[in-house]
């Protein structure tokens, strides 16, 4: 069975460490453009994953301020 992942957006700073670790993950390069994970900034942070996002949860490992956690984690 799949986990969810869900994102606590007030927590997110738009460190984008999410993006280079799972860029690095899947590609070998530390570029954001290429991440499963998308970070966007408009006056909040923004996150939403792509269709190619498979659950793995490097992004919940990279991010040290708990914005995004496995979908059922308490807060």
């Amino acid at each position: 069975m799949k986990r969810g992942l869900r994102v606590i957006e007030e927590r997110c700073t738009y460190c984008q460490l999410c993006q280079l670790s799972c860029s690095f993950l899947y590609t070998g390069r530390f570029n954001p453009a290429q991440a499963r994970i998308r970070v966007e900034w408009n006056d909040r942070a923004m996150v939403s994953f792509s269709e190619d996002c498979n659950l793995c949860g490097e992004c919940i490992r990279a991010c040290l301020y708990g914005a995004i956690l496995e979908e059922g984690q308490r807060t």
